[in-house]
Order: structure tokens, then sequence, then C-alpha cells
């Protein structure tokens, strides 16, 4: 994220957005939560994945098709139930985000899904989510919730960034 918005703004850290998202390749393929024994430890993978799709669409700027992120787009679809078992608000909101940068629409089971438990998880008097935690915990879980049930439009396709597009081809061609 650090080097995403470095680029973004034109400053040098010594390490850019496309160096890092290359090294994205050699995490993969990403784990269940049986195959890794921690939890937190599958949960930061989790959201590894989500912030690839979202620093790749800016933040849901452009679109994304799947195609150059078989595996982040195969995993969210894979891990979204785990998400929903664990009441984790937190990663269902960033999913059905990053479903919707990939381009699914309301009809889909999971995008139907997710909004059913985000509604459902809703503090009815507060109208926020996590709203006996922190209040970081409530301010992300309400943050990722209500911009996962807004309506999207999308300028276009991504990535936002240019500098992923060879880093993007480069894995791919390495794929095949």
């Amino acid at each position: 994220i650090y080097s995403f918005y470095a680029e973004r703004v034109g400053v040098d850290i010594g390490c850019g957005y496309a160096r890092v998202l290359s090294h994205v390749a050699r995490l993969r393929p990403y784990k269940g939560p049986k195959e890794i024994e921690d939890w937190d430890e599958y949960v930061d993978q989790c959201y590894l994945v989500t912030h690839v799709v979202f620093t790749l669409t800016n933040w849901g700027e452009p679109a994304l098709e799947p195609e150059p992120l078989p595996h982040e787009y195969s995993f969210i679809r894979e891990h979204f139930q785990v998400a929903v078992r664990q009441s984790d608000v937190h990663l269902v909101g960033e999913y059905l985000e990053c479903l919707r940068c990939f381009g699914a629409s309301d009809a889909d089971p999971l995008v139907q899904l997710g909004i059913a438990f985000l509604l459902a998880t809703q503090h009815p008097t507060s109208g926020r989510w996590d709203n006996d935690l922190d209040a970081y915990t409530s301010y992300h879980a309400t943050m990722v919730a209500a911009q996962a049930l807004l309506a999207h439009n999308y300028r276009g396709y991504g990535p936002g960034l240019y500098s992923a597009l060879p880093v993007l081809r480069g894995h791919l061609e390495a794929e095949r």
C-alpha cells in the first residue's frame, strides 16, 4: 500500500509499486484456513489479496478483468463463504468490493450473500458494524461494509497504475 501511494504522488521510497507487485506471484497459490494453522496469518493473506485488487483499481476507480488476476479472483470466490461463516464483516465487505471491481453484478450469488450478510449484521440503532469493539475496528467494519453496499460506476478498466501492466503480463506468461 505504501509503494502504491508513494508512486501515485511521485515519491521515491526505494521500491516502486511494480517491484512490490512482482513478488506477489511467489506467494501463490494462496492457502486456505486449513493449510495455515494460525488464523491471523490466514486473515493477513486475505487482506493481501484484497489489497492487491484495491491498489490495482486505485480503490475502485477502474474495473478489472479477472484474467490478469486469476489467483486473486478465484481465492476471493472460494473463500467468501469462509468469511461469512466466521461473521467477519471486514473480509465480507472487502471481498464483496473486490467482486464488484471484477465486474460481478447484484445477480451474482456471492454478491447477494454478501449484501444479505452485511444488512443482517448492521447494528439496528447506530447503523454501524462491529459496534461493540474499539473505535478503529468499528470504523473499518463500517467503512468496508458501506462501501461494498454502494452502487459502483467504474471509469474503464485497470490497472490504475500503468507500471503494473508489465508485471501482470509477466505473471500470466510465466504460468503458460
